[in-house]
């Protein structure tokens, strides 16, 4: 059965952004229901929208099982890179979360109040802040670590190993395409003069 959306032309359904992603509730047959909405004439388009309907819905389901620990995904992204690497800069970290400077230094300014991290001046470069894992922040990375873990249990329960494999290394192939535009587009190929 075809989930109808705000701005259906003709009687056929268009993506609704949220509108869409809450139209679409789980039930039994919820898959047939989905790839019937979506009506892959074009892989490559409907591949676009599947995977931001699923990052979105990724999104809210984890913000939902952090939201009892007091902690947000922006705020998991600052923490999972620094429990890769401690002392990163802020910029750094704005560029490995994809998030602006600004928003970025905002977001380390509400952690550094919750006690999650410390700030300090780069030794060589006072220019430089430098963020830090505080021991509360040590404290609560195993708990947020089993709720990611236990998210995608929950999602991947009805995939095939098999399926998984292709899905990663397809994913892998369309990040790497698209690292690879992104670097020429930073060297004006494709920019507008």
């Amino acid at each position: 059965m075809p989930i109808e959306m705000a701005g259906a032309a003709h009687g056929q359904a268009t993506p609704g952004g949220k509108a869409a992603l809450a139209a679409m509730k789980p039930e039994p047959g919820a898959l047939a229901a989905v790839l019937d909405w979506y009506n892959p004439q074009r892989p490559d388009l409907v591949m676009g929208i599947l995977l931001g309907d699923t990052t979105a819905l990724i999104r809210r389901l984890f913000d939902r099982r952090v939201r009892h620990l007091g902690f947000t995904r922006a705020q998991w992204k600052v923490a999972g890179q620094l429990a890769v690497k401690d002392g990163q800069s802020q910029t750094e970290l704005a560029d490995l979360a994809d998030i602006e400077r600004a928003p970025m230094g905002k977001l380390l300014d509400r952690m550094e109040l919750a006690g999650w991290i410390a700030r300090a001046d780069d030794p060589q470069d006072r220019r430089i802040r430098r963020v830090f894992r505080t021991a509360k922040l040590e404290a609560i990375l195993p708990a947020l670590s089993q709720v990611g873990e236990a998210l995608m249990a929950d999602i991947l329960k009805d995939i095939s190993k098999e399926d998984l494999r292709a899905v990663v290394e397809s994913l892998g192939r369309i990040k790497a395409s698209l690292v690879a535009m992104d670097n020429e587009i930073g060297i004006g190929q494709f920019q507008e003069s």
